[in-house]
């Protein structure tokens, strides 16, 4: 794992982000420190809270730091301002619905998911819906919205698999 870090960190000192996981395409991605708007893909911290869960369920792979989860890959769906209503057929923002974003019950490996409640919700300022191109990613329709602080950067993917 020390070896997989160390590439990872090497990686990011050259503005470049492996993601491994399936939550958005496996492969290499450019990150830059530019704006970003709704649809773009963004890394993110986890908070502390979620960064626990996404460790223990194995959404992500450990962080820099002792219990911490890496950064996170995923797409800004909603921006302050922005309508979204979270239903048990997906997740609308302005009145559109997200592809693929209906909640699941549980995970890919049987433990059951929280859905955050179902309702209609104004995003408020400092806040962002991140949603996943994956339906069973890990983001939003689970743990709601996040603080625009713990958006690192842009990405854009570079090379890609599927």
């Amino acid at each position: 794992m020390a070896s997989l870090f160390t590439l990872r960190l090497a990686l990011q000192h050259a503005g470049l982000r492996i993601n491994l996981t399936a939550s958005e395409p496996r492969g290499l991605y450019l990150t830059e420190q530019k704006p970003w708007r709704r649809g773009s893909l963004v890394v993110f911290r986890l908070p502390a809270r979620l960064s626990a869960v996404a460790l223990e369920r194995g959404y992500a792979f450990p962080g820099p730091t002792v219990d911490t989860a890496m950064n996170g890959l995923k797409r800004v769906a909603a921006l302050p301002g922005d309508i979204v209503v979270l239903a048990s057929n997906g997740v609308s923002v302005n009145g559109i619905l997200w592809p693929a974003s209906q909640p699941l019950a549980q995970d890919s490996s049987g433990h059951p998911l929280r859905q955050y409640p179902f309702g209609i919700y104004r995003v408020r300022h400092g806040e962002v819906w991140l949603l996943s191109d994956n339906p069973r990613g890990w983001d939003s329709r689970y743990f709601g919205p996040l603080p625009v602080s713990n958006i690192i950067c842009a990405a854009e993917p570079l090379l890609t698999i599927r």
